[in-house]
């Protein structure tokens, strides 16, 4: 199979996976395949990144042409916002997005934007979803470069340590974490190797995230939550070191919810929060998976 047939059947696995999480028949999956010219054959398009329509009237306004899937075909096609030529086209994909804004229209996302601290050694940010009874505030800290997970495993740091015995002098000093109401452990792992393995390491990273969080004596009291996002898209051959952005160690804090949110909704806000993120490079759209419980 040569790399195009190979690209394209791997775009209609995740095309698949991505509709499989949406009801709606008006869902369009958008590959980062920007054309150039609204003519171009979709195979013709090579980036890689894969998002969904909810992202479309942020990211993707303003193209002539875009390949995508849909719900009632998994064959490719390329949209062409053309007036003359795809009046059709244009009036489906305005529709769809107004449904798509109308459902989305309800929650209001704030963002403090990307904090250095030196006494943790990391970045944080300060997310809020929704409003009143219904609003969630998260604090997602990110660990720094040398702090990040050691390739092909599962439970050691670049720094040479395990994530357990690293976390237990760590986490006392990121700022305002021990108030938090519930703590997220995030596993994810870089573009490298079989994707089913990769998200079963994914899945062990983020256990041994909450096997850190249990050993420390303020974490007994909160609700602990488990967030897989599996095994990053890829996106060119890279080599390991170049991944290492990929292998991001990522921890999130529930500082503020009503107490009988469902996990459902927790949820839903938490997926809405990582999208308005300001680091790039952690987007849950460029992840296989997205699995979140509670534990």
């Amino acid at each position: 199979m040569n790399q195009t047939n190979s690209y394209n059947n791997w775009k209609k696995i995740q095309a698949q996976k991505l509709l499989s999480k949406e009801s709606s028949n008006n869902t369009i999956v958008w590959f980062g395949d920007l054309c150039p010219d609204a003519t171009e054959k979709p195979q013709n398009c090579s980036h890689t990144v894969a998002i969904s329509i909810d992202r479309f009237k942020r990211e993707y306004s303003n193209y002539r042409g875009i390949c995508y899937y849909t719900e009632k075909s998994i064959e490719e096609r390329t949209a062409k916002l053309n007036y003359k030529t795809s009046l059709i086209g244009l009036f489906t994909v305005l529709i769809t997005l107004l449904i798509t804004i109308k459902q989305c229209g309800d929650e209001v996302v704030s963002n403090s934007g990307i904090t250095k601290n030196e006494l943790c050694d990391c970045e944080t940010e300060d997310i809020t979803v929704g409003e009143g009874k219904k609003k969630v505030r998260f604090k997602v800290v990110y660990l720094s470069q040398e702090k990040r997970w050691e390739f092909a495993s599962s439970s050691k740091l670049t720094n040479g340590q395990s994530v357990e015995q690293f976390l237990q002098s760590y986490l006392p000093r990121i700022p305002n974490f021990e108030t938090s109401i519930g703590l997220i452990a995030v596993g994810l792992a870089s573009q490298e190797g079989d994707l089913k393995e990769e998200e079963n390491r994914a899945g062990e990273r983020a256990d041994a995230i909450l096997s850190g969080f249990r050993v420390l004596n303020f974490s007994n009291s909160k609700e602990l939550y488990k967030l897989n996002l599996g095994q990053h898209l890829p996106k060119k051959e890279l080599g390991k070191d170049e991944t290492a952005y990929q292998r991001r160690v990522i921890l999130i804090g529930i500082m503020e919810k009503e107490k009988t949110m469902s996990i459902k909704a927790i949820s839903k806000k938490l997926e809405l929060a990582l999208e308005d993120s300001e680091r790039l490079n952690f987007d849950t759209k460029i992840y296989s998976k997205y699995e979140f419980g509670k534990y």
